[in-house]
């Protein structure tokens, strides 16, 4: 079989199996785009037997969790619930169309829900919600993709990118359903041999899996495939199998076995020669040393090492070792913050329908102007009380408001070296500068200075300008450059800013030559080391950030963390209070500085 056929082969394996065990494995991490193949692929899903709910990535709480029926409620006079779509999931699959641009917030809901195993509804009540999850995923390599998380609770992924519709065997046809019956067979599944678990996780290791599910979900997949030829025992095709489905995809590095790296981690050196004298007893055997695997385990890893090897395709793990980061959603930028939508405060913004909870206010004028040339409709209407006001589910609105969030600059001042003292005023120039301009725009100042041994939060954020400068008339000058300590600082700063509701921008004032490392001692390769760790922690963070680099000449190493933190990088060699003051806006167009 050529590895196109393959592949649909296993296709459409996965959806017997999910079919099955739709709890047990997960669920299916599927890379595809719109076409035929994806169609076919999800025409015999629809066929599988289980229960299917589309769910939008719009869907608010109460109808993903359950909720007041308004609807009902308001027809019968009485409160009604109503369960949410999780519930009616129950022992089915749940589909989520373009998963990688589902929100987190969204993905930790349905994550959470997974591992429970039940969702709470209104008032307490305890539903179970027992599912699996099919995320369809139309992400290229270099656009961001499936969060991580719940990635790693999806047990099979399947990437269709490369089929064809020649690739698929008869797509005009219909696809035979499962039998009912086949949904029973997953709690008489055989359970897997001690030998062949830990052959299981010696090939996880092996590829680079450092996650326990990805264990389980093999091995779960391997007794199903026992299962379904009827079997009471797994054998080494359905090892393989549910390796190439469930360990493959995540491989991050060749595997290699262990014999090998046992070999390359220990090279063989002739033994010393024996000047000792021979011992009258032998000493007893250490049980403290690791012992050596039993035969039979190392010679069944070796059999699934050499399949899988077979399977794996010759550009996997390059396109893993060459694929681009995920970009990130550019933010709005400038002091004036991002916009963020409210339903309490903020400029008005249209009203539009929806359901009123604690999200979102009901518009009652909007909602009854939509209701009133409704009324003589829907008073014709059968067991309608007369003189009553009728309003449906569709006649609600809920309120809209736009408001920017406030915006806090992170200075961090480098305060070490012999230009220590000019860089210091110049830097108290431009904060008073930015203060005399932060009551118009609310946006509030903090600055931490880094000298010696450790760096410090030598002015909380702020908007008084007698604090800031009380702050920075008292800060000497000299000693080390602890850079990694105050990029630790910076990050924390900004990460209290970000559960406040505050917008960080951060801009760093130093020439990056960092020589003391993040526990304060000496040493620049390790100092260096800590601030290159740091820089891409702020980076992972999203937040807008620039780099003036305040040596003579534009220095390489700062150049490098400015690119690694992911910020905008400008030499100033000559710091001037009114052109830091213009750098510090935040603003993208910088030719003009």
């Amino acid at each position: 079989m050529s590895a196109v056929l393959e592949v649909w082969d296993d296709a459409l394996w996965a959806l017997r199996a999910l079919a099955m065990d739709p709890v047990g494995l997960g669920g299916i991490w599927l890379r595809a785009g719109h076409g035929p193949v994806r169609d076919t692929w999800l025409h015999r899903l629809r066929q599988s037997g289980r229960p299917l709910i589309k769910l939008p990535a719009s869907v608010d709480d109460p109808a993903l969790l359950g909720g007041t029926d308004l609807t009902q409620s308001l027809q019968d006079g009485t409160l009604r619930w109503k369960s949410g779509l999780l519930a009616h999931a129950h022992q089915g699959v749940i589909q989520l169309p373009m998963a990688e641009r589902f929100p987190k917030d969204l993905l930790a809901r349905l994550a959470q829900a997974m591992d429970q195993r039940q969702v709470i509804e209104s008032r307490g009540h305890v539903a179970p919600a027992e599912f699996g999850v099919v995320a369809l995923d139309e992400s290229d390599d270099d656009d961001s993709r499936l969060h991580a998380a719940m990635a790693d609770r999806l047990g099979i992924w399947l990437d269709l990118r490369e089929l064809t519709l020649h690739d698929v065997d008869e797509p005009a046809q219909p696809a035979t359903p499962f039998p009912t019956s086949q949904m029973s067979v997953a709690p008489q599944a055989p359970r897997l041999q001690d030998d062949q678990l830990e052959a299981l996780c010696a090939m996880a290791l092996s590829l680079g899996i450092d996650s326990p599910r990805a264990v389980l979900f093999a091995s779960r997949l391997a007794a199903l495939s026992a299962a379904m030829e009827g079997r009471t025992e797994v054998t080494q095709p359905d090892l393989v199998r549910a390796i190439r489905c469930v360990l493959l995809p995540r491989a991050t590095r060749w595997p290699v076995s262990p014999t090998e790296e046992t070999s390359q981690a220990q090279p063989h050196e002739p033994p010393p020669p024996d000047t000792t004298e021979p011992e009258s007893e032998p000493l007893p055997p250490d049980d403290s040393s690791p012992a050596s695997p039993p035969e039979d385990v190392q010679a069944l890893e070796d059999v699934l090492l050499a399949a899988t090897v077979a399977s794996l395709p010759e550009h996997l793990l390059d396109s893993l070792m060459t694929r681009q980061p995920p970009r990130s959603r550019a933010g709005a930028s400038g002091h004036s913050g991002r916009l963020q939508q409210s339903g309490q405060r903020g400029r008005p913004l249209p009203s539009r329908p929806g359901s009123p909870h604690d999200r979102g206010r009901l518009d009652l004028l909007a909602t009854l102007r939509h209701a009133a040339p409704r009324q003589r409709l829907r008073a014709s209407a059968p067991n309608a009380p007369p003189g009553a006001l009728k309003l449906r589910g569709q006649d609600f609105h809920i309120r809209r408001h736009e408001q920017r969030s406030t915006t806090c600059l992170i200075l961090a001042l480098d305060a070490s070296g012999s230009a220590a003292m000019h860089r210091l005023a110049q830097a108290k120039g431009a904060v008073e500068l930015l203060l005399a301009q932060s009551y118009a725009r609310r946006d509030s100042v903090c600055v931490v200075a880094f000298r010696g041994t450790q760096a410090q939060c030598l002015l909380p954020p702020t908007r008084s300008l007698v604090r800031a400068k009380r702050a920075l008339a008292g800060l000497p000058g000299g000693g080390g450059t602890p850079l990694a300590s105050a990029l630790q600082v910076c990050v924390d700063q900004a990460l209290k800013l970000r559960r406040d509701g505050t917008t960080a921008h951060l801009v760093v004032l130093s020439d990056g030559r960092a020589n003391v490392t993040l526990q304060g001692m000496g040493g620049r390769a390790q100092a260096h080391a800590d601030a290159q760790l740091l820089a891409q922690q702020w980076a992972g963070l999203g937040m807008e950030s620039l780099w003036i680099d305040t040596a003579l000449q534009p220095e390489p190493v700062a150049q490098n963390l400015a690119a690694t933190m992911g910020a905008r990088y400008l030499p100033m060699p000559h710091v001037q209070a009114q052109r830091l003051a213009h750098a510090m806006q935040i603003q993208p167009p910088l030719k003009g500085l």
